[in-house]
C-alpha cells in the first residue's frame, strides 16, 4: 500500500511541475471515497473469511471487465 501512495504522490507532483492543475473537487471526492472504502474494507475483512473476500473481489474484477468490454465493443468506447 505505501508503494501505491508514493506512486500517486509522485504522479501528482509531476503533473504540477509540468504546469498542469488538479481539479480539486474531483480530487477531494476521490480522496473521500478512498478513505471511506479503506475503512469499510478493513472492517469487512475482519468479519468475512478470506476465501469469501477473494471470490467477491474476483467477481468485482470480472464485472468491471465485462462492463468495459461491452462499452468498448457495443457502445463505441469507454465511459467519458
Amino acid at each position: 500500500m505505501p508503494g501505491i501512495v508514493a506512486a500517486d504522490a509522485v504522479g501528482g507532483a509531476l503533473l504540477l511541475v509540468a504546469g498542469r492543475t488538479l481539479e480539486l473537487d474531483v480530487t477531494a471526492a476521490l480522496t473521500a471515497a478512498c478513505v471511506v472504502g479503506a475503512l469499510a474494507g478493513t472492517d469487512l475483512a475482519g468479519r468475512l473469511p478470506q476465501r469469501t473476500l477473494g471470490r467477491g473481489f474476483a467477481l468485482l474484477v470480472v464485472a468491471v471487465a465485462g462492463y468495459l468490454l461491452v462499452s468498448v465493443t457495443l457502445l463505441g468506447g469507454p465511459p467519458s
